[in-house]
């Protein structure tokens, strides 16, 4: 896949200059307003880069590339990546994005797996009337089944947290990306400060391109899928697995 890493590094240099390098969510509650920014580094980054991303869990974790979005995404059936929506669709515009490209295990620009494109944006329909921040995922259909010979992550709904460790792993853009000029996933593990019905709270340092990565237990199930810093208590957090995103996520994989 040499020719094809040379045509992956030459359309990501192009992106760096398109993108924004900091693009604010602004997330509705109800009639109260959430400021949702794309990340935070909570004092010293003790993010590390994955040495081997071809093992579990690291493989079903995939690079979302396209000319509106750089996000991470996780492999959770043969054709299906499971997202965040604001990585796929603007509320504000009332837009999808352009296709996305998708490349799981990707590092240090290598990968492995190859890559397969979207044809469709599963999102919810209460993040397309109102972008309601309790219904910030997304599903992705993919061109063919990329994810057969990957093992994949199953997804938990676990109802308590607090305390427990936890992991996010995805491909921070602004902070490392642009930095080193390659393409690598990076993790942190930490543990839930704080939580509520919809959402979990934590210390773990995030940027930009993180959006959409798992949040996993010690057992490497997937039990949300982080979305920012919340402006409310200072921390990093994302939407905890809840019996409403489950059985979006299964209707989903019927499809």
């Amino acid at each position: 896949m040499k020719n094809s890493r040379y045509f992956f590094i030459l359309i990501f240099t192009m992106a760096l200059f398109i993108l924004p390098n900091s693009t604010n969510v602004s997330a509705f509650e109800g009639r109260s307003n959430t400021f949702i920014t794309p990340f935070s580094i909570i004092g010293e980054d003790g993010r590390t880069e994955v040495v081997n991303s071809e093992i579990m869990p690291y493989s079903s974790i995939s690079f979302l590339f396209s000319l509106d979005s750089m996000c991470t995404g996780t492999i959770i059936d043969d054709d299906k990546v499971l997202t965040a929506a604001h990585s796929v669709y603007n509320p504000g515009t009332k837009q999808y994005y352009r296709n996305s490209t998708i490349y799981p295990g990707v590092n240090k620009d290598e990968f492995p797996f190859g890559s397969a494109n979207s044809i469709e944006y599963i999102v919810p329909v209460q993040y397309i009337h109102s972008g309601n921040p309790k219904f910030d995922y997304a599903i992705i259909k993919l061109n063919k089944p990329i994810g057969h010979n990957i093992e994949r992550l199953n997804f938990k709904n676990i109802k308590y947290t607090l305390g427990n460790p936890i992991k996010v792993i995805g491909y921070p853009r602004v902070d490392k990306l642009e930095e080193t000029g390659k393409v690598s996933q990076y993790e942190m593990e930490g543990r839930a400060l704080s939580e509520d019905h919809f959402n979990l709270y934590y210390d773990i340092d995030t940027s930009i391109g993180q959006s959409g990565a798992p949040i996993l237990n010690n057992k490497n199930e997937i039990i949300g899928i982080h979305i920012g810093r919340y402006r409310t208590n200072g921390l990093n957090g994302g939407i905890k697995v809840n019996k409403v995103m489950e059985n979006f996520i299964r209707r989903a994989l019927e499809k």
